[in-house]
């Protein structure tokens, strides 16, 4: 049976579960309240996000997952081998992450779900004194680029970024838009996929355009990683690698030793 407390500090309210699939690592769901207009809380509710508990002394990971960016589950993500290694944040969106004509996601650039990724990330440094670095996985990639994009100041969180299996910035149904960021990044950024990945919106084809771009924008280290390990998907996801789920170890150990040797 699972365990839940409610605990009440500050205006935010904590819902902490023992996880059975993570039964050595605990979580909490945070619900943020949001009462200025900037997060438009009649519309949208409470911020949400989920922490899985790591290494305090190692940086955080702040996560927007794929699809419509609703699901806080790590089970059902690429990143369970990273739990418990380091403090894992997953943050919901408060809208789901659709595309519409054009390849677009508007969503992940409305002003309020900004503000709102904002406000995770002021919790999470609040919370711990840990370089924090965000990840964007597939349509998450369009949230983080929402969240960095405009001025400066919304980068200064950030100690480094993560794309993952992130969508062509040229053409197809998951156009990226990297001209919404308005200045020099100044920050080590990883770009990682599967060296298999075939797909026409997300494969290696487009990671390496990514990477190509990012590399002109960014005063710091730039690194494209393309994995090797594990066995076609049976998914849904045309490219067979997408969501990492064959070689979770080898994707997670990438990430973890890039966050370490770049921190």
């Amino acid at each position: 049976m699972k365990k839940i407390s409610i605990v009440i500090l500050v205006g935010f309210i904590f819902l902490t579960y023992g996880s059975n699939s993570f039964s050595k690592n605990n979580y909490e769901t945070i619900i943020i309240p949001c009462k200025s207009e900037e997060c438009n809380p009649t519309l949208l509710g409470p911020t949400v996000a989920r922490w899985y508990y790591g290494d305090n002394t190692k940086p955080t990971l702040m996560v927007y997952g794929g699809g419509p960016g609703q699901d806080l589950d790590v089970n059902f993500s690429p990143f369970t081998s990273v739990v418990g290694k380091m403090n894992l944040i997953i943050v919901r969106s408060q809208v789901p992450v659709i595309r519409i004509k054009g390849g677009k996601r508007p969503v992940a650039f409305d002003k309020h779900i900004i503000f709102r990724n904002e406000q995770v990330a002021k919790f999470i440094k609040k919370k711990i004194n840990q370089p924090l670095w965000l990840l964007g996985h597939s349509n998450g990639a369009h949230r983080l680029v929402g969240t960095i994009a405009g001025k400066t100041r919304k980068a200064d969180a950030y100690a480094g970024l993560i794309f993952s299996g992130s969508p062509n910035i040229n053409s197809g149904k998951f156009i990226l838009p990297l001209e919404k960021i308005k200045y020099k990044l100044n920050m080590p950024v990883l770009i990682i996929n599967h060296d298999r990945d075939r797909s026409i919106w997300h494969g290696v084809k487009a990671q390496k355009t990514l990477f190509k771009k990012i590399k002109k924008m960014n005063k710091q280290k730039t690194e494209l990683i393309l994995l090797k390990q594990g066995d076609p998907e049976i998914t849904k996801h045309n490219g067979g690698h997408h969501s990492f789920f064959t070689n979770q170890e080898e994707y997670g150990a990438e990430i973890i030793k890039f966050i370490l040797s770049n921190s």
